[in-house]
């Protein structure tokens, strides 16, 4: 039942252009590249909390969820992952998962890696499927992974009115 509450924020990254990049992709893949994915992920993970945490209205309503968008191919390091989110939730004295990852399927390569983390730490976060019914989504992803939200592509209901 919608009540015109908010339910959650989700964290973007944004003005990637001022530091030279031609989107946020290029930036990720750069990062990917110099095998920095993973340290880069990890901090923008603490400054999306840190944001999320000064929210007032995270005082009100601490059911508030944060959405962030994870890059599947850092998955290679489930155990760093892992690492920096414990420390996070020690730091700020958060209650788990208070973070949904929100997966785009858009490296199968690194599939297996992410099926694996995500259930071997459901204890930790809750899954979201971003932009499902593009890239390799498919109805396999929602039985191994069992989210709690699918967010689908834009494609599918930009003319349901």
């Amino acid at each position: 039942m919608l009540r015109g509450k908010c339910y959650g924020y989700e964290a973007l990254l944004r003005n990637v252009n001022e530091a030279g990049f031609e989107s946020i992709q290029a930036l990720l893949n750069l990062s990917y590249g110099a095998n920095l994915a993973q340290f880069l992920n990890s901090l923008l993970i603490e400054k999306a909390i840190e944001k999320f945490i000064a929210l007032k209205n995270l005082r009100n309503n601490p059911q508030l969820k944060l959405f962030f968008n994870l890059d599947s191919r850092i998955l290679t390091n489930v155990d760093s992952l892992c690492e920096v989110l414990n420390k996070i939730y020690a730091k700020y004295t958060l209650p788990k998962p208070f973070i949904c990852f929100e997966i785009t399927e858009f490296y199968d390569l690194f599939r297996k890696k992410m099926d694996e983390f995500v259930l071997n730490n459901r204890n930790l976060f809750s899954i979201a499927i971003d932009d499902f019914g593009t890239g390799f989504s498919d109805l396999k992803l929602l039985y191994s992974l069992k989210p709690e939200y699918i967010k689908i592509d834009r494609f599918f209901i930009s003319q349901v009115d």
